[in-house]
């Protein structure tokens, strides 16, 4: 098998066709192949779980829709307007939707209240739960080593 060139990440180079596409890309992308084109190392990420809160707006056990009806809601928000993470979650028999990753319960309590202003009829599937959540290394935080 041919060694594989991680240097230059040439995708978007080969892409030819016309009309508009939205690329929504994680920053730390972007600052990790600064640092491998500077000759750093990959910053060692701590996987260990953050304790915090979520928004659920969904929770369904039902086998024959509740997958497909997790992922048209995921869309939905997008649609909305909420700017923030979807965790669509599956812990059987239950698929669940979760929105952002919040070290605290008042942060949460603000979504909330977003998402039953944008969209009324979840008032009733929306609330606020704990979980392991994952917190955005910030780029001063990257270790040079």
């Amino acid at each position: 098998m041919d060694s594989l060139n991680l240097s230059t990440p040439a995708i978007f180079d080969s892409i030819e066709a016309q009309g508009n596409a939205k690329i929504n890309q994680d920053q730390r992308i972007v600052q990790l192949i600064a640092l491998k084109k500077a000759g750093y190392n990959a910053p060692q990420v701590d996987d260990k779980p953050i304790e915090g809160f979520r928004v659920q707006i969904f929770s369904s056990n039902n086998q024959r829709t509740a997958r497909s009806s997790a992922f048209q809601l995921q869309a939905r928000v997008r649609e909305s307007g909420i700017d923030t993470q979807t965790h669509i979650v599956y812990n059987p028999p239950f698929w669940k939707v979760r929105l952002g990753d919040f070290r605290t319960k008042a942060e949460a309590q603000l979504l909330r209240e977003q998402v039953i202003k944008l969209m009324p009829d979840l008032q009733d599937d929306t609330y606020i739960v704990r979980d392991n959540i994952e917190i955005e290394q910030q780029a001063g935080q990257i270790n040079q080593e």
